[in-house]
C-alpha cells in the first residue's frame, strides 16, 4: 500500500488493526498501528446517527433515519461505503431496505450496502431513510432482541440500534 498524490486531503494516514473475536460478533481485544501520511489537519470526525423505530414484526417494519455529517474540515472525495449487519436470535431473519428517489416518487429497494456519494463538503449532511423488515420468524419465543449495526471499518464510524423483534404485531 502506498500514499500518492491522490491521497484524500482530509486523511492524515492509515492504520492496521488486528482484533480477537469472542463467540459474539464484537471484538474483545484490538491493537491498532497508525501510519501517518503527509501533514493534513482535519477539523473533526465524520459524525453519524441512527434513529427511529425499535420494534419490528412480520408485516410491520421499523423505519430508521441514518445521517452522516462531514466535520473533517475538507470535502470527502471518495464514496463512503457503510455495511449493515444484523445480529438476531436463531430463526429470525431481518432485511434492510433503502428509500430511493424523491419523497413523492420513490420506492423501497433492498440494501446490502449504503453509499454516501463522493463530494460531501465540510459541514454537509447526507440522510438516508431505511426500513427494517422481518423475512422469517421461526424462533421459539414470541419476542426477542436484535441489533442493527451500520459500520464503515475504513472510516472507523458506526451506528448501532437495539431492536425488539416480535412474532406478531
Amino acid at each position: 500500500m502506498e500514499a500518492t498524490r491522490a491521497w484524500p486531503v482530509n486523511d492524515t494516514g492509515f492504520a492496521f488493526e488486528v482484533g480477537v473475536l469472542s463467540q459474539s460478533p464484537f471484538v474483545i481485544t484490538k491493537q491498532s498501528v497508525p501510519f501517518p501520511v503527509g501533514t493534513a489537519k482535519t477539523g473533526g470526525p465524520i459524525n453519524e446517527s441512527l434513529t427511529g423505530g425499535t420494534k419490528v414484526a412480520p408485516g410491520h417494519p421499523a423505519e430508521e433515519t441514518f445521517t452522516v455529517t462531514n466535520r473533517t474540515g475538507a470535502r470527502i472525495d471518495q464514496p463512503l461505503d457503510i455495511q449493515p449487519q444484523f445480529f438476531a436470535p436463531s430463526g429470525v431473519g431481518l432485511a434492510l431496505d433503502e428509500w430511493v428517489g424523491s419523497a413523492a416518487h420513490g420506492h423501497w429497494q433492498a440494501a446490502t450496502q449504503i453509499t454516501v456519494p463522493r463530494g460531501l463538503v465540510n459541514g454537509a449532511t447526507d440522510t438516508f431513510r431505511l426500513r427494517i423488515r422481518v423475512t422469517e420468524y421461526r424462533a421459539a419465543t414470541a419476542t426477542g432482541p436484535a441489533d442493527l449495526l451500520l459500520n464503515s471499518p475504513d472510516l472507523r464510524i458506526g451506528s448501532f440500534q437495539k431492536l425488539t423483534v416480535d412474532r406478531s404485531a
